[in-house]
């Protein structure tokens, strides 16, 4: 008894190149294909989607900014983002803040934090046993 797949798995010693074969260029001839007749009916339109504010913008703004110098542009977005952080009340001070501390400054004070911390929960443990 042979192996199942013996005609397939190396069963036959066949050269590959002993038929002329075909250049890379050239396709394998296409086997006839019928082709569907167009139905009766003409092709209906996707539904259109409503558009918010009419027509689109481009890129980059309007044309009467795309004359304005890049240093006005700087200059208009770091007013924009200066109006925006103020009048955030007391947590928004908080965070102004913490975002200009630099990052050892941040380390010293989550160290006096932790320090703070952990001399609480000494002195719980302290009163508890007393």
């Amino acid at each position: 008894m042979g192996n199942a797949c013996s005609g397939l798995c190396g069963g036959k010693d066949a050269d590959n190149f002993a038929t002329p074969g075909r250049t890379l260029s050239s396709a394998p001839a296409a086997a006839p294909t019928s082709a569907k007749l167009p139905s009766s009916k003409p092709a209906q339109k996707p539904p259109q989607r409503a558009s918010a504010g009419g027509g689109g913008q481009t890129v980059g703004g309007t044309a009467a900014r795309a004359a304005d110098d890049p240093r006005a542009a700087a200059a208009r977005a770091a007013e924009a983002r200066l109006e925006q952080s103020k009048g955030k009340g007391k947590l928004g001070g908080e965070l102004d803040k913490q975002k200009k501390q630099t990052m050892n400054a941040t380390r010293v004070q989550e160290a006096k934090d932790n320090l703070a911390r952990r001399d609480t929960e000494r002195n719980a443990e302290i009163q508890k046993y007393s």
